[in-house]
């Protein structure tokens, strides 16, 4: 009985790998739409993995501040997350209206990603140590809203686009969806080491990070929004703006 209980197991494994798991792995890895959301979806995964490493960041560029313990920079973080919850709201609202056009959707998106850019750079502006003296008191203001604005837009293109695109997979969401996170997730950890490195090369090295990120951001913004605009505004287009196209520049 257990030589027989056995088998059957390996047998039951065997079925589910060749009849289900395998062919679903095939038909979303075999797919270009995968690809290159789970690449684009990178920048905004990073954005969003950022509050791992914010408390730091305050911590580490108000070193001078003796009013605030590193305790309370720890706290300060809570507004990145705090940004993306009134995206989700706002923002997101805005997209996921029914009436909504896929052509203004997609400018929501492209203003999203330049919130997120200008965000990121404003934080590296704000880590010279020159610019932080100057600033003084100010310093910690505008990067807790800096950070703010980063939550704010990250909502929408982490949340909704890889929702978005799974509609193309009506039996394999789930796990294009998790084959999504995991890519973007391994491809911002990759470039999170990168950033770690360069951190800690130099006292300015938070600027350099933050300038790294906003590069990342500025390709995977250009990816999805074109990515958008061919697979899912342009077969849209009727009449006489059928032969419109927009780029994240001209959004």
């Amino acid at each position: 009985v257990g030589e027989w209980t056995v088998a059957s197991v390996f047998e039951w494994v065997n079925f589910l790998l060749s009849t289900m798991i395998l062919p679903s792995m095939r038909h979303v890895l075999g797919s270009s739409f995968f690809w290159l959301v789970a690449v684009a979806h990178s920048g905004s995964s990073m954005a969003k993995s950022s509050l791992r490493i914010v408390a730091t960041y305050l911590a580490d560029t108000n070193s001078s501040r003796n009013d605030i313990s590193h305790l309370n920079m720890a706290g300060l973080s809570v507004f990145l997350s705090v940004g993306t919850v009134l995206g989700l709201v706002i923002a997101g609202h805005l997209f996921a209206v029914p009436t909504q056009q896929m052509r203004s959707r997609k400018w929501l998106v492209s203003k999203l990603y330049l919130t997120m850019i200008v965000s990121c750079y404003v934080l590296a502006a704000l880590a010279v140590p020159s610019v932080g003296h100057a600033l003084d008191d100010l310093t910690l203001v505008l990067q807790v809203l800096a950070l703010f604005m980063l939550g704010f837009g990250t909502s929408v293109p982490y949340y909704h686009l890889p929702s978005l695109v799974s509609a193309n997979f009506p039996q394999h969401k789930a796990l294009f969806l998790s084959l999504t996170e995991g890519v973007a997730y391994g491809i911002a950890g990759w470039l999170w080491k990168i950033v770690g490195r360069i951190v800690a090369a130099s006292d300015d090295g938070w600027a350099y990070g933050w300038a790294c990120v906003a590069l990342l951001l500025i390709l995977t913004a250009v990816l999805m929004v074109e990515f958008l605009e061919h697979f899912y505004c342009r077969p849209q287009q009727t009449g006489p703006d059928g032969g419109v196209y927009e780029t994240i520049v001209f959004a």
